[in-house]
């Protein structure tokens, strides 16, 4: 579990999330014509993970109707929940792209009320 984060938050942000992945994981259908979403995807894998070859993230555009962006990093499949902060950077500028903050802008501009 990552440094700082309590076993109730932690239980509360990845399990959903593991489950997903694992529920996911048992009812794919190889035969199974892929379902393309229309929202950019972003993968992170893990540069030591034993459970997909290094190519694997690329795999995950045909997923999608829009642009797939790869990010490696240190570590094994879930490595990624040790590395919060990192994952927090890493997502910063996608998630501002998707709320259309100008050009540059990494969180909302200030507002005065």
């Amino acid at each position: 579990m990552p440094a700082g984060l309590s076993p109730s938050i932690a239980v509360t942000l990845f399990v959903p999330l593991i489950r997903a992945d694992l529920r996911n994981t048992v009812s794919y259908d190889s035969g199974s014509p892929p379902r393309r979403i229309s929202a950019p995807l972003l993968v992170a894998q893990g540069r030591e993970d034993p459970l997909v070859g290094p190519d694997a993230g690329a795999g995950w555009a045909h997923c999608t109707q829009r642009e797939c962006t790869v990010v490696r990093h240190d570590g094994h499949h879930f490595s990624i929940f040790e590395r919060v902060g990192q994952l927090a950077e890493t997502l910063r500028p996608f998630l501002a792209r998707g709320r259309g903050y100008p050009s540059g802008w990494s969180s909302p501009p200030n507002r005065a009320k």
